[in-house]
């Protein structure tokens, strides 16, 4: 009583051959592409445990301004001091303005830092060129303006000047 085992051959088309094959390698793919993210998961997650987010306040200083704005200013009437922060009377002219907003009846007071890259295409050491014409502006090393409804009324170039203007 020996049964014999009878082996069943399936037969494939070369159809479903093809189909099997393609289901592999998306198996495969997929098998891929999973490890690759539990392992990008796996080392990631220790980096965020190890960063620590730092929050930073972010203070707008709204008595500095670039000369490409200055004209567009909330208020009818104020000054515009534009200098270099690093020259040896930044801190003459610093002052200055400190103690001109002090005062009670002083008008809004806006610093233009020639350092700035933003202002450097205004700037012209040898030609001061005031104008109202925006394109066409130009400032030397120290010019005190003064704005009434976005126009320049007056401008002065030397700090003896400025003490005048702004009655110091």
């Amino acid at each position: 009583m020996n049964k014999k085992k009878i082996k069943k051959e399936k037969f494939y088309s070369d159809d479903q051959v093809e189909i099997m094959r393609f289901v592999k390698i998306i198996i495969i793919i997929a098998i891929f592409i999973g490890a690759f993210y539990l392992i990008a998961k796996f080392f990631t997650k220790d980096k965020k445990a190890e960063e620590t987010t730092e929050q930073t306040q972010i203070t707008v200083n709204y008595d500095k301004a670039i000369i490409g704005n200055m004209f567009n200013r909330p208020y009818e009437e104020y000054y515009v001091v534009i200098y270099d922060t690093t020259s040896k009377d930044a801190t003459m002219i610093s002052a200055l303005t400190s103690k001109y907003t002090q005062k009670e009846d002083s008008l809004k007071f806006y610093q233009v830092d020639l350092n700035n890259p933003l202002n450097k295409t205004y700037y012209d050491k040898d030609n001061s060129n005031i104008t109202t014409d925006f394109s066409k502006l130009k400032v030397g090393d120290l010019t005190l303006l003064k704005i009434v409804k976005g126009q320049i009324t007056k401008y002065v170039t030397t700090l003896d000047e400025i003490k005048m203007q702004l009655a110091i």
